[in-house]
């Protein structure tokens, strides 16, 4: 069956500004995501290793179509620092119709 979910935002958790605009950059570079955000210093709890660690993180917010997130997932893998980065991605569920197309264009 094939998913009605046309549109996403993602969201990628990064060690700092400079390496969320390294990602960012080189995906939209690829085309593979219209626009992205950073939300800067964020602080982050979680299990890691056995320990319930925290950091200070910046939140990286992408906006591209469904069908490109695996290329995304890949691409953000190879770049990114962590282990283990997040990559959520959320259904965007209703979009402007102006929006929609403008993220259409933007991306392959």
């Amino acid at each position: 069956m094939k998913s009605k979910i046309s549109h996403i935002q993602l969201a990628v958790s990064c060690a700092n500004q400079a390496q969320a605009e390294d990602l960012v950059n080189h995906l939209l570079s690829e085309r593979l995501v219209a626009c992205g955000q950073i939300i800067n210093k964020m602080k982050s709890f979680y299990h890691w290793e056995g320990q319930i660690a925290q950091s200070e993180e910046c939140l990286l917010l992408l906006k591209t179509k469904a069908g490109l997130f695996e290329q995304i997932e890949q691409a953000i893998t190879a770049h990114h620092s962590y282990d283990v980065p997040e990559i959520t991605a959320t259904a965007l569920v209703a979009i402007s119709e102006p929006y929609k197309k403008w993220i259409d264009e933007e991306t392959i």
